[in-house]
């Protein structure tokens, strides 16, 4: 990384390991990379979209809402380390990334000390890198014993593979940019001073990572809690593309009183 910058807010001098492209203290003293820290309000409402569909679909299972509760802890502990550029907030927020896909705790945990030891920003990256493929590599082998485990339910696999490529694409198109802006930041730095203020935050590319994984980890999760609905049965419930097509959510065909009928039943 070519980070460089010496202004100091209240946060005091940057402890962390990595100290991304984005100027650090040029909008207000509180706040260290501002733009980077704010645009984790994506992680956010993705997270209130998810619980209100899934609540309104009367899905009640305690792992889609782990799940979807996860994804704010994660903007969370983004915001913290942006906020701050504090080593403290930098394990916080490598905590949360890695333990979000598939909750593999062991696999976080040596990560986490392997990092906290030698402090190489490129085996975070390589390491967040592998886990974050290795969640898109599942679901076609999952979408393959659908279609042959139950033929009832293959006219569903068509949205299921929309929503799989759309959520690779997502998390592809954040991944690239927050390299390109790891690795030419002095590049990006240049540009964002020829095009000026207020097109400069569009060049803000680390604020793009966040908006793409959000993106891409929702609608990963929607796949997921969505496939599951099909298999214990629930025909009611399908995959409705909101907000001009932007974002997925979920949807069904049952009434209000239908759905509190069925949450009944659930709780008994």
């Amino acid at each position: 990384m070519e980070q460089f910058d010496s202004n100091i807010g209240i946060h005091g001098p940057v402890t962390s390991t990595m100290d991304w492209c984005e100027e650090n203290y040029i909008v207000t003293p509180w706040i260290a990379e501002f733009y980077n820290s704010i645009s984790n309000v994506a992680y956010l409402i993705t997270t209130i979209i998810g619980l209100k569909s899934v609540r309104a679909a009367g899905i009640t299972d305690k792992r889609t809402y782990l799940a979807l509760y996860s994804m704010a802890v994660v903007g969370i502990g983004s915001f913290l380390f942006h906020c701050s550029l504090n080593k403290n907030n930098n394990k916080f927020n490598l905590n949360t990334n890695t333990l979000l896909a598939f909750g593999l705790f062991l696999y976080a945990a040596t990560i986490t000390l392997i990092y906290t030891t030698y402090r190489t920003p490129l085996f975070f990256q390589i390491s967040y890198g592998f886990l974050a493929l290795s969640a898109f590599l599942v679901p076609p082998l999952q979408f393959k014993h659908l279609k042959y485990a139950y033929p009832e339910h293959k006219a569903r696999l068509p949205g299921l593979w929309r929503l799989y490529w759309f959520a690779f694409a997502s998390y592809l198109a954040g991944f690239v940019l927050w390299n390109i802006d790891n690795h030419y930041c002095s590049t990006v730095r240049w540009f964002r001073g020829l095009v000026g203020y207020p097109w400069s935050v569009l060049l803000q590319l680390h604020v793009w990572w966040h908006v793409g994984t959000a993106v891409g980890i929702y609608s990963s999760v929607v796949g997921v809690v969505y496939l599951r609905q099909v298999m214990v049965g629930r025909e009611d419930v399908y995959i409705k593309w909101v907000f001009a097509g932007f974002l997925p959510v979920l949807r069904t065909e049952l009434g209000c009183c239908e759905i509190e009928c069925l949450s009944k039943l659930k709780r008994l």
